[in-house]
């Protein structure tokens, strides 16, 4: 599957990050090329989680960190991901923690990949 590529890259505003698909890349080379995107990190931050009774870390793809102090959670997923289990509990950690840390959060998948950068636009101010 042609999604299913990972590697190195280096960023402006992340450093050196290691990207799991192309999707990741993408979007990694796109935040980095947004003047009012003060920082972000790929995989960098964990989150907790229940699954099956246990509790489990997963880590978040991108936490952005805007000039205007704003934050958001970038989740990429592809939509037919987001319907398993454990990805479902995943989803449900990370819109938790967001809404407890006043930080937006964003599903991305393949309805709105293309359209972030209309999404972001509420960040510039």
């Amino acid at each position: 599957h042609k999604n299913h590529i990972s590697g190195f890259l280096e960023t402006k505003k992340a450093g050196k990050i290691f990207y799991r698909s192309s999707w990741e890349r993408d979007v990694a080379l796109f935040l980095d090329n947004i003047d009012y995107v003060e920082s972000f990190s790929l995989e960098e931050f964990i989150l907790d989680y229940c699954f099956s009774g246990e509790t489990k870390f997963t880590r978040i793809d991108f936490m952005i960190n805007f000039k205007n102090g704003k934050s958001l959670m970038i989740e990429v997923k592809p939509k037919t991901l987001q319907t398993i289990p454990v990805n479902i509990a995943k989803i449900q950690s990370y819109i938790n923690y967001c809404k407890s840390n006043n930080i937006d959060f964003l599903l991305v998948d393949e309805t709105n990949r293309k359209k972030l950068n209309e999404v972001l636009l509420c960040y510039q101010n």
